[in-house]
């Protein structure tokens, strides 16, 4: 053998080891463009449930709940983007340049997409997400110039291909986009602050509009007729709605049509008339590192620009129209509610329609949750007695300082006492816990809402839901059983007094262990629960010992579901004022959602507020309402 022959076959052997260990090296590739195409997958996911959402919602201006801008999005953006930003994938193929394209197409459509969840940040968070987003997008249109510059995109492959025209289309796409995006983020904390006054500005008006208006209406139908408004006030001046009827927003919905236009002619005539047969077969796939993954990211991505189009389409056809004929009469003239920074631009009518009609159906749905339970409850009701009776001035006090009473603590304190008592089915237990259970989340609202906010008021809450998960789920009072076993041969008053007398020596107790500050302004949970049950079984014991009929269970039980029924009372005659402050919530990121959760409440206790119409109400300030001890003290007044 020659030299020449020797060095011939040493070069085909080396050819060989290249060959066989290039496409050992190359597999985790493939794998890495499933990831890509997972990533993409997820992307799609977050904006076809933001358009569900907004289908269910008729928010056909579609927010961005699901797929907005973070960092745990940038980050699956990113993924998804790796194709472009390949600057190593070997020689140019035909798979390669569509699926590159094709992620240039799909990176548009979620911009157009993202573009409203700036205005939810604020500004410090919008000034990061901004600054991460432009600074990927940048990375990504250097690596797609540094490609067009080498042929590794818009490598001539055929007579029909023209990838360098359409990567110039997609680089002043992505181009205009990011304009849009920082241009537009760079007038938000501006609308922010003009929709500010204009809220505040149409609820003096409102509210001066309701002190002169003397219609005849139920109580309900005024809370509907005030959410309705509020509704449509909150909804137009949702800083994300103000981005998605931006035009610079809204102008995003033509770039998805064209970048859809021109994705659909690169699948159509490269995919289904040139390469439909080969398309799948080996040879159409060698060249390519990513193999058939570099296929499943374009045909995902080619989704992901379809479904995408969607909302950017949607919020330009129906959010804006020009004036020519105002939209008045609508839904009780609601368009006067929608708030407006350009005059020029009036919402669609189908726009203020939809709103109006979200919000219908929202109380309607709720409607439907009605606690019946609970109805049941109020039903023993007659008037507020039991709030005067529950406790009694003429009790002794344990501690240097009474604390104040709630709402909570006194009913889940009743609810201990009414299941302890002997002979009671288990029946009407469990149908206590359940309708006191629906009652309780009505009366932490009103705590929530109306009661002062200090360090004691906090505590006593935080209290009552300690006492009642342990009431509800354990069937115990600080750690005593409340099993019917437990009192089972004992009297109505052995079973009051017991629970007095524990109640004392838990008090006493605590006492000991805290210092007289620490009573006053901080108590320990134990005590103020303890306290309580030692005023409420006092008052009883005193109550009942002049009586001469003796106390028995049924009486008993009677006797404190209608105390805990008037407390009930007592506190939802707060709901309306509850509601009504929801709706003028001042941070213009919360305003949608609290108006929202004022319409949840509205329709959940509808029949509530209806019942408790009829009732003679006292005639008491509204601020002294909210707190159970200042009706204590209006009912214990001789009448006039």
């Amino acid at each position: 053998m020659t030299a020449k022959d020797t060095d011939v076959l040493s070069y085909a052997c080396d050819k060989m080891w290249e060959s066989e260990y290039s496409d050992r090296f190359s597999e985790p590739m493939e794998w890495n463009g499933m990831y890509i195409a997972t990533a993409s997958f997820f992307c799609i996911l977050a904006m076809a449930a933001d358009l569900l959402h907004g289908f269910r919602n008729k928010k056909f201006w579609f927010s961005c709940k699901y797929f907005s801008i973070n960092a745990a999005s940038i980050t699956v953006i990113t993924i998804a983007m790796k194709l472009p930003v390949d600057l190593d994938s070997g020689v140019p193929t035909f798979l390669d340049q569509g699926s590159k394209l094709g992620s240039l197409a799909f990176m548009c459509t979620m911009m157009a997409n993202l573009m409203p969840s700036l205005a939810s940040m604020d500004n410090k968070t919008l000034l990061e997400n901004v600054t991460s987003m432009s600074i990927l997008l940048i990375t990504i249109l250097v690596n797609v110039f540094f490609q067009i510059s080498s042929g590794a995109i818009g490598a001539p492959l055929d007579e029909k291909t023209n990838y360098l025209m359409m990567g110039y289309i997609y680089i002043s796409m992505i181009l205009l986009l990011l304009i849009m995006m920082i241009s537009s983020s760079l007038t938000i904390p501006i609308y922010k602050k003009m929709l500010g006054y204009k809220f505040q500005a149409t609820n003096k008006v409102y509210m001066k509009n309701q002190c002169l208006q003397h219609i005849q209406m139920s109580r309900v139908e005024k809370l509907r007729q005030h959410l309705r408004r509020y509704w449509v006030m909150a909804e137009t001046s949702s800083p994300q709605f103000r981005m998605a009827s931006n035009p610079l927003s809204t102008t995003s919905g033509v770039v998805c049509v064209v970048v859809l236009f021109t994705n659909f002619l690169v699948v159509y005539k490269y995919v289904f008339e040139t390469y439909s047969i080969k398309l799948l077969g080996s040879d159409s796939l060698d060249g390519s590192p990513y193999k058939l993954s570099a296929l499943a990211i374009w045909l995902i991505q080619s989704i992901g620009v379809v479904v995408g189009t969607i909302s950017p389409l949607c919020r330009f056809n129906c959010l804006t129209q020009p004036v020519t004929s105002r939209t008045i009469d609508i839904d009780e003239d609601l368009s006067s509610y929608a708030l407006q920074i350009d005059n020029e631009m009036e919402l669609a009518e189908r726009t203020v329609k939809g709103i109006s009609k979200s919000m219908n159906a929202f109380i309607s749905k709720a409607e439907k949750e009605q606690n019946n339970n609970l109805l049941e409850l109020i039903e023993t009701s007659t008037g507020f007695k039991g709030v005067e009776i529950f406790d009694t001035d003429h009790v002794q006090s344990l501690l240097p300082v009474e604390p104040v009473n709630s709402w909570s603590l006194p009913i889940v304190t009743l609810v201990c006492l009414a299941i302890a008592l002997p002979d009671v089915h288990k029946d009407e237990v469990e149908s206590l816990l359940r309708s006191v259970g629906e009652g309780l989340s009505f009366t932490h609202l009103v705590e929530e809402s109306l009661n002062s906010a200090n360090e004691y008021e906090i505590n006593i809450r935080k209290t009552t839901l300690v006492l009642w998960h342990e009431v509800e789920n354990n069937r115990k009072w600080l750690n005593n059983s409340l099993a019917k076993s437990v009192s089972k041969g004992q009297t109505t008053i052995e079973v009051v007094k017991w629970f007095s007398n524990k109640a004392k020596e838990i008090v006493t107790s605590e006492m000991n262990k805290s210092t007289k500050d620490d009573l006053v302004d901080n108590p320990p949970k134990t005590l103020i629960a303890a306290n309580s049950m030692y005023r409420i079984t006092q008052t009883i014991l005193l109550r009942y010992q002049s009586s001469i009929e003796p106390i028995t269970n049924k009486p008993a039980h009677s006797l404190l579901n209608g105390m805990i029924a008037d407390i009930l009372c007592a506190c939802f005659t707060n709901l309306p004022r509850v509601i009504r402050k929801r709706c003028h919530e001042s941070v213009i990121e919360k305003r949608e959602a609290s108006v929202k959760s004022a319409a949840k409440l509205l329709g959940k206790p509808t029949k509530i507020i209806e019942r408790l119409e009829t009732r003679d109400v006292p005639s008491m300030d509204d601020e002294k309402m909210a707190y159970i001890d200042e009706w204590r003290f209006y009912l214990k007044q001789p009448l006039p």
